[in-house]
């Protein structure tokens, strides 16, 4: 049977247990499998699957520029904001020397909270 895979979307297995992880930043590792983002680093994209277990596949949504994305906040920002990844692979405000990875389509008003967001990987914020 013939399948189709919206445009972005891949899946690698995982490095981690990704269980609860959806809509956090994800990078390939060296070995090829996906495993969470840390803080400041630049993101491959952000998971997609709610449940991948260690070596199970986990799909996630590459940034390509267009539309919005949904992401977990790691704390409070506002709408607007310049955002970067913390040390949990949740979205904060950027801070200098942080890879900027879009703009706050709207106001995160606690840690947890799931919120859209325009990705637009800037590089670094300067300082």
């Amino acid at each position: 049977m013939a399948t189709q895979t919206p445009e972005g979307v891949f899946s690698l297995p995982a490095a981690v247990d990704l269980t609860g992880k959806e809509y956090r930043a994800v990078v390939m590792n060296g070995s090829g499998e996906l495993a969470l983002c840390g803080a400041g680093a630049r993101p491959d994209g952000l998971l997609q699957s709610p449940d991948a277990a260690v070596g199970e596949q986990a799909r996630y949504h590459t940034f390509h520029g267009q539309g919005r994305e949904k992401i977990v906040a790691g704390a409070a920002f506002a709408r607007n904001a310049k955002l970067a990844i913390d040390a949990t692979s949740r979205a904060v405000t950027a801070t200098a020397g942080a890879e900027v990875i879009g703009k706050a389509e709207e106001a995160a008003t606690a840690a947890g909270q799931v919120i859209a967001f325009k990705p637009d990987l800037q590089g670094p914020l300067p300082a």
